[in-house]
């Protein structure tokens, strides 16, 4: 019963009790007259009716103030309502008009939450998807959608949506209770996928109760690459550098061993001081790209307007006798100058000489051709096919394995320059056909 009945139930409790006495006032005056006892019926009757809708008006009108303004939280309104209301009810119209700010405050801080969320999880490069225990996807993000080519998967079933996938046995695996990682290939990416069970916070019971599924996918596309690369790496170095030792170590037991002739072992020793070469070689062209790779020469880069003929001349002077050796003749023309760091530019030409003079032909040529913001190394040798080119910068990527070898190649010299290139904002461009020789032109920015 509400306080409306209430007070309405008490007036005419009170109005009955009236009529009664009326009654029994007008029995006792009249005595046994009986149209006398009908009178005092009808006017205790009267008395009744007209008591209880002075008791529905009296009510009506001390309640309703009081519920016009609990069916509000505005301010202004509980205002509007408190005035003209009897003094009674003014403490409890001034806790409606406190409860009413606290209530405004709190939905004001709960949207604004929410906003703030939706704006935080939308702008994440990571996708994101929240579902309920039923697994009703309740949130996704951007990334999510469009990495299912879906408007929006809000609202849809996730086990519907991604049945067949990864992703479903994750989700499946966290509603029932077990978070879950796995990988899932989308669009030619690979992602991680985390999925984890939301569970309610701790009641007094001391029980949870799971809410649904939260799953996370990172694009770990680039991390599997250099994962590749490196393992790929690794592998190339052990092998690279397991075909040197083995000469060494086997002229050098023949000789500990005295089975070597006199007249051989200067052949041998030659042979080790070739290998220990090619191996220090190897070494350094590890240390300088690993150290292009993790920017310690970055930090220590040195960049001034250089003239460009300078390192070009040093690299023709300093690879003069290795190209005699390979009848290769090389030489450097015009002049320019760039904003760039002079020693990084003259290891740059160097393993772009270096290789023109093992990849060319007895007899051959190769020249270095500068101008303002650009070095060019031309050479008549072997060439490269279209189905090398893209491939040709990569760590111990080598299109005559033989070749390479026998002149004494690390593998590593176009893989260095594409990174010295890249530390000054430089493009790097071939052009060759089998031979007819190969010309890799570097343009610094403006």
């Amino acid at each position: 019963m509400n306080i409306r009945q209430r007070i309405t139930a008490a007036i005419i409790f009170v109005s009955i009790s009236a009529a009664a006495g009326v009654f029994t006032i007008c029995a006792n005056r009249f005595a046994a007259d009986s149209e006398s006892i009908i009178a005092a019926l009808g006017l205790s009757a009267v008395v009744c009716v007209a008591a209880a809708v002075f008791a529905m008006l009296l009510s009506s009108m001390a309640i309703k103030p009081l519920t016009n303004a609990s069916n509000t939280v505005a301010n202004k309104q509980l205002d509007k309502y408190s005035r003209g209301i009897y003094k009674e009810a003014a403490p409890l119209m001034e806790a409606l008009r406190e409860n009413g700010l606290v209530i405004d405050r709190l939905k004001r801080e709960l949207s604004d939450g929410v906003e703030n969320l939706y704006s935080i999880i939308g702008a994440m490069s990571e996708g994101i998807i929240i579902t309920d225990i039923n697994s009703l996807i309740l949130m996704s993000n951007t990334c999510a959608d469009s990495l299912f080519g879906s408007e929006a998967l809000r609202g849809k079933s996730a086990l519907a949506a991604f049945r067949g996938s990864e992703l479903y046995g994750c989700i499946s695996s966290a509603l029932n209770g077990v978070s879950r990682t796995g990988k899932l290939l989308r669009n030619g990416k690979t992602y991680q996928v985390m999925a984890n069970p939301v569970f309610s916070s701790l009641g007094d019971s001391g029980e949870r109760k799971q809410l649904g599924a939260a799953c996370l996918m990172l694009d770990i596309t680039e991390h599997e690459s250099i994962d590749s690369i490196k393992r790929e790496f690794t592998a190339n170095v052990s092998h690279e550098l397991k075909t040197p030792l083995t000469v060494i170590s086997g002229y050098a037991e023949m000789i500990a061993a005295g089975l070597a002739a006199d007249e051989d072992c200067a052949v041998m020793g030659a042979k080790i001081v070739a290998e220990s070469k090619r191996m220090l070689a190897l070494i350094a062209d590890i240390i300088k790209l690993s150290s292009l790779e993790d920017g310690n020469m970055l930090m220590e880069m040195e960049i001034t307007d250089t003239d460009l003929s300078e390192p070009a001349a040093e690299c023709v002077r300093a690879l003069k006798p290795f190209a005699e050796k390979c009848s290769v003749a090389i030489s450097t023309e015009g002049c320019g100058h760039a904003v760039c760091d002079k020693k990084m530019i003259f290891e740059l030409i160097y393993n772009l000489l270096d290789n023109a003079i093992r990849y060319n032909v007895t007899g051959g040529s190769a020249t270095v051709k500068v101008a303002d913001k650009l070095i060019s190394v031309k050479d008549t040798g072997i060439g490269i096919s279209d189905e090398h080119k893209s491939r040709i910068f990569e760590r111990f990527y080598r299109i005559d394995k033989s070749r390479s070898r026998m002149t004494g190649g690390t593998g590593l010299g176009l893989a260095i320059v594409k990174h010295i290139a890249e530390s000054h904002g430089a493009k790097i461009s071939v052009i060759s056909s089998p031979g007819k020789g190969t010309e890799f032109n570097v343009t610094f920015k403006e």
